[in-house]
């Protein structure tokens, strides 16, 4: 009996900290799925595209195929480390960005290939983007356009405007030519 004492304190110290932090966890998951599936579900099918439910290591999606590209909606969950090693956040948490993802064959692209990853500041290209608002980052790299939004965004008309915006930047890509390396 004395020796299940030690083990008792290591599961009381150790194992129901842990175990309350997972149930903890999974339960504020549900709650912002719960919160998120019906703007995001109406946003894809209002776009033409699909709501992938995100679970696991995978996070929550839309997906809307285009003729030369492809624009997906999706909620990150960045660490640290993924942070420090990507150009694209600031620091681990939570993000929502919305990608258009050009297809190589098309010819198109957002900068001159080889061009590093570069943050888009000129809005006056697009003045669409101007109204997403400060918070909103816009990364550009030779066939992928980026708006990094810190934390969940919920709001499908937003979500909507930046997809517009993106969408608009392609098509002055299309109709210009790829943006100069410095824009």
């Amino acid at each position: 009996m004395k020796a299940l004492v030690p083990l008792l304190f290591i599961t009381a110290i150790f194992v129901v900290p842990i175990v309350l932090l997972v149930v903890f966890v999974q339960w504020r998951a549900k709650q912002r799925m719960g919160k998120l599936r019906g703007p995001w579900m109406g946003l894809a099918q209002k776009l033409g595209g699909q709501f992938r439910e995100g679970g696991g290591f995978r996070g929550t999606q839309i997906y809307i195929q285009r003729p030369n590209y492809v624009v997906e909606v999706k909620m990150t969950l960045v660490s640290v480390m993924q942070a420090a090693s990507l150009p694209y956040y600031p620091d681990g948490g939570t993000y929502t960005e919305v990608l258009l993802h050009l297809f190589p064959q098309t010819g198109l692209a957002f900068v001159p290939p080889g061009a590093p990853t570069q943050r888009f500041i000129d809005h006056t290209r697009v003045p669409a983007l101007a109204h997403l608002g400060a918070g909103a980052v816009i990364y550009l790299d030779t066939h992928a356009a980026r708006i990094v939004l810190a934390d969940v965004v919920y709001d499908p008309a937003y979500l909507e405007a930046a997809v517009v915006s993106l969408e608009q930047l392609c098509q002055a890509v299309a109709h210009y030519g790829p943006l100069p390396a410095a824009a």
